[in-house]
């Protein structure tokens, strides 16, 4: 196990740094001049002069190789630079607004964990029925029906006529729940046509059988044995769909007014602010890895058949 750990992280390394090299390659392409840029936001008169000092306070100086590797150099030990538009570090802006994107993904999470499991168990326990066929229209909409359509949606025909949810901003569980039914809905679609699948499959073979031959109760059947078996397929495509949720926030940030990492991106975008784009494409791609590793590792808790290091494979 522990072999198996080392090995997964010294993976991360050139992933990490592939895209620590195309974050920077994308800076260095995109049109327009950095130092041009942030003196204009500071209202300085663009002059060669200024744009030489500018140059040099931003680390512009030098071949591309040298400035890329003094870069990650900073970025390893956690400096990602300073925002052009507010002027404070890219890191303390980011991580004052990491709670509220990691509330929103927690919600749309359980959202989605819940209409997952509810239309894919029911589906599979009563397939070509009125339920199942529910379970399919469900699905299709969800997967259908872009995220910022849905949240206007619910804003229109469940916000409006009520005068218990909130649609803007950071608050309580009336902020948090329409935000979280937007970003959940679509990724429950396919996790519980997926469940169905292979909870029919499970249910067809010799150990099901068997459990239900010793009496055991269906619910004990279905929740311990079967379920369990079932859901292996769902964590892989979990990990796959990682970056599903967490652009997700992006969307559904803008549309409720959010104040999230997703919301800062999109308006350091708008507003061309370089390093602040940079920080979050490395934060978010550092903890899509993070979150692989950790499904990869539950696979050993799901499936006991599943081993992990060469010791344990011998």
């Amino acid at each position: 196990m522990k072999r198996y750990l080392l090995n997964r992280l010294l993976i991360l390394i050139p992933v990490m740094l592939g895209v620590c090299f195309i974050t920077f390659l994308m800076v260095e392409l995109t049109p327009g001049d950095p130092a041009e840029i942030i003196l204009l936001k500071r209202d300085i008169g663009v002059t060669p002069e200024a744009l030489a000092v500018a140059r040099r306070q931003l680390g512009m100086e030098g071949p591309v190789l040298q400035r890329f590797i003094n870069w990650l150099g900073r970025a390893a030990r956690g400096d990602l630079g300073y925002s052009y538009t507010s002027g404070e570090a890219v890191a303390k802006e980011i991580f004052r607004r990491l709670p509220a994107t990691l509330e929103l993904a927690a919600g749309g999470l359980l959202v989605m964990l819940f209409l997952a499991l509810s239309l894919g168990i029911l589906a599979a326990l009563f397939p070509r029925t009125a339920i199942d066929h529910l379970s399919r229209l469900t699905a299709l909409l969800g997967a259908s029906l872009p995220s910022f359509y849905l949240g206007l949606l619910l804003i229109c025909y469940l916000a409006v006529p009520s005068p218990y949810l909130q649609v803007m901003g950071l608050g309580g569980l009336s902020h948090l729940l329409l935000p979280s039914l937007t970003l959940g809905f679509g990724l429950a679609a396919v996790y519980a046509r997926l469940l169905r699948s292979s909870l029919l499959e499970v249910l067809q073979l010799d150990f099901i059988r068997a459990a239900r031959a010793r009496g055991l109760r269906e619910a004990v059947v279905i929740g311990k044995h079967a379920l369990r078996n079932a859901l292996i397929p769902l964590v892989t495509v979990f990990g796959i769909t990682v970056g599903g949720l967490l652009g997700g926030t992006v969307v559904v940030e803008q549309v409720f007014a959010w104040p999230g990492v997703g919301r800062l991106a999109v308006q350091a975008i708008f507003d061309r602010d370089i390093p602040v784009i940079q920080g979050y494409a490395l934060f978010m791609a550092l903890i899509y890895v993070l979150v692989n590793l950790a499904v990869d590792i539950s696979y050993r808790y799901l499936d006991p058949r599943i081993k992990l290091g060469r010791k344990e494979t011998g």
